[in-house]
């Protein structure tokens, strides 16, 4: 790149060439000339000082701007460029080529790092208004409050790859203070606060008296659950049970005297006291997910797939399907009714089928943190197991994600796809019963996913096999 001045075309002008000089030998290696070859790069290098002009009108821009303005360079978000306005508002801390959370320790459980390695991994920009920040404004002084308005911006390289962060904000504190100021007088205050005090210590005594009233409403109803769980496991299923069995005979022992209407009435009276046996199973099941004693023991969720595959062999061979398992959590759980909870849902995922292909059932499990977690609503500090149930069967529309876990709630017709609502109530419940949380996720004809997040550390019986 060596700047020259040349004749061309009779105008003398300058341009910028790249040379090499080689010496010419004869035979005997004396040097009887010089070759040279030159090839020009003028618009290169023109093209590369208008670039390198603009990156520093821009950076003289950034450093100068009357906002706070920084880059952070890199996964763990190293201080790069910073401008004045930024640096004046820590004082003497020394931040330049430092990681952010090294740099301003009190960032730490305010969420900024998730912030940011989320920008840095998705590209997504990021802004916020009024944040409220704890920041110490120098060396020794304490963190306190104050408001930003800010943004999180990607910044790529040539292959598209995203290196930095462009930081750009303002301090707004005044203004939130400002919007938020309220009548300071001390009379005012203190006959603010003795209302309040007085309407809360009365609000604090009806909640008192509500609450032992709830108490024994909870009690009297508990009874009537329990009262009812007995009809319906001994008075309400002897009388199903003589229906079945008598009806069965007749049409076994007294076929030939009946017409076939008499026949169709016989099968469509069998039929409905079947789904009667099941509604009463299913109303049994949910209360006893409700009432019974929780026995929390640690054991590996494969046992459980293992017990309900055995239970449901004769379906699954049926539908041809094939069920994966991989990974897997130990985790406290009250394992005959996790096992109820797999049967449900496997067993959902078998009946609503796509008649087009084999049913293919995917269980997943494994442990993430709940701070990494955003799809739901999890205590950042616990640990869950990530159980992940997925088919790829008929699938429901999004807008009944919801819906499907509240008691007798169907989607499709009982005469193509029996049952009685109850089933995913019941996973819903245990669920809860584990402190976990559930959702469903799926698309017509795509099949169907639940997640389950169940705490690593649970409620655990004296006779746990931890």
């Amino acid at each position: 790149e060596v700047e020259v001045n040349m004749n061309r075309d009779n105008k003398s002008g300058k341009g910028f060439y790249n040379f090499v000089y080689q010496p010419s030998l004869d035979h005997t290696g004396k040097v009887t000339g010089i070759i040279v070859v030159a090839n020009e790069v003028t618009q290169q290098v023109l093209a590369a000082k208008r670039m390198e002009a603009q990156e520093l009108m821009v950076r003289d821009l950034l450093l100068n701007a009357p906002a706070f303005v920084c880059t952070l360079s890199g996964p763990d978000h190293v201080y790069e460029l910073v401008n004045e306005r930024y640096q004046t508002f820590f004082g003497k801390r020394e931040i330049q080529g430092k990681p952010i959370m090294e740099a301003l320790p009190e960032l730490e459980g305010q969420g900024f790092d998730l912030l940011l390695d989320k920008v840095y991994t998705t590209g997504e920009i990021y802004l916020g208004i009024d944040i409220p920040i704890f920041l110490a404004r120098d060396e020794g002084l304490e963190p306190v409050q104050n408001y930003f308005n800010f943004s999180y911006q990607p910044m790529y390289d040539e292959y598209k790859n995203i290196y930095s962060i462009l930081v750009f904000g303002y301090e707004v504190t005044e203004q939130v203070l400002a919007r938020n100021e309220k009548v300071t007088t001390q009379e005012l205050y203190r006959e603010t606060l003795e209302s309040e005090v007085k309407q809360r210590t009365a609000d604090l005594y009806l909640s008192n008296e509500k609450l032992l009233h709830n108490n024994e409403e909870l009690k009297r109803i508990n009874k009537e659950l329990e009262a009812f769980t007995y009809v319906s496991s001994h008075d309400l299923q002897e009388p199903l049970r003589k229906i079945q069995t008598f009806g069965s005979l007749l049409l076994e022992k007294e076929s030939e005297y009946l017409s076939e209407k008499g026949k169709k009435y016989f099968l469509i009276m069998q039929d409905a006291a079947r789904r009667m046996q099941k509604l009463i199973d299913d109303l049994l099941s949910f209360s006893r997910s409700t009432t019974s004693e929780r026995k929390f023991e640690v054991i590996d969720l494969k046992v459980i797939v293992e017990n309900v595959m055995e239970d449901l062999r004769d379906s699954i061979e049926e539908k041809q399907a094939i069920i994966e398992t991989t990974e897997s959590c130990q985790v406290p759980i009250i394992v005959f009714q996790f096992n109820q909870l797999l049967n449900n849902l496997i067993g959902n995922a078998l009946k609503f089928s796509s008649p087009q292909r084999p049913p293919h059932i995917q269980i997943k499990s494994r442990f993430v943190e709940g701070k990494e977690v955003f799809t739901v609503r999890l205590s950042p500090d616990k640990t869950y197991c990530h159980i992940s149930v997925s088919d790829n069967g008929i699938g429901f529309e999004a807008k009944f994600s919801e819906k499907i876990f509240e008691v007798f709630q169907r989607l499709h017709n009982k005469e193509e796809y029996p049952g009685t609502g109850i089933g995913l109530a019941i996973v819903k419940k245990i669920v809860d019963n584990h402190d976990g949380s559930i959702t469903a996720t799926s698309e017509l004809n795509k099949g169907t996913t639940f997640d389950i997040y169940i705490p690593r550390i649970g409620k655990k019986s004296p006779n746990s096999r931890a």
